[in-house]
């Protein structure tokens, strides 16, 4: 509508369109025929789950089946993901079939520890945080004395003391992130 044809040419460029318009919207439906794939973004938690899945596996024992089955693979139930002192969390909240577990990557080594916890059922970082710190750790925290995570050492640094991990059922490296019990002995 806002270009307008030189003098005397209005008519010829009228027709031309008139023209072009049937063969213009056979190429259209051919072409949404044809739509390329796209991905589709999902939900958040649903994006979570798929990076928990490449990340770490988890088996169990079949629900239904005899001894002896074979174990089954369990779906993640990743709840969160964040980061602390250059530790990247991904927390799985565990279910009905398996105990809640802690990603844990050292973003400066690349060294990474899967820790399973005892109790129930997780739903963020600071409940994680708080089962794996144990008492002394957490009144420093509340006395106002710095508290910080300890990846090599596994534990935490209360005023300069390294205190270990407490509620650890079990704790597994990099190598075996991809074969977990779903509910391990405690170690």
């Amino acid at each position: 509508s806002v270009y307008v044809p030189p003098r005397g040419q209005q008519g010829i460029t009228v027709k031309g369109v008139l023209a072009a318009i049937p063969s213009q919207r056979t190429v259209r439906n051919e072409r949404e025929k044809h739509q390329p794939w796209t991905w589709e973004k999902g939900t958040k938690s649903t994006r979570r789950n798929a990076v928990a899945a490449h990340l770490y596996s988890i088996w169990n024992a079949p629900r239904w089946g005899r001894r002896g089955d074979k174990k089954e693979k369990q779906d993640p139930n990743c709840v969160a993901i964040s980061q602390v002192a250059g530790v990247t969390l991904i927390l799985d909240g565990g279910g009905y079939r398996h105990q809640p577990r802690v990603y844990m990557k050292h973003k400066a080594t690349g060294k990474t520890k899967i820790v399973v916890l005892n109790g129930d059922n997780l739903s963020g970082i600071t409940g994680v945080l708080t089962r794996l710190a144990p008492k002394k750790a957490l009144r420093g925290a509340f006395e106002g004395t710095p508290l910080v995570l300890d990846f090599e050492g596994e534990g935490f640094f209360v005023g300069g003391v390294l205190i270990p991990w407490r509620n650890v059922r079990r704790l597994y490296t990099k190598k075996k992130a991809h074969k977990q019990d779903g509910d391990p002995k405690k170690k």
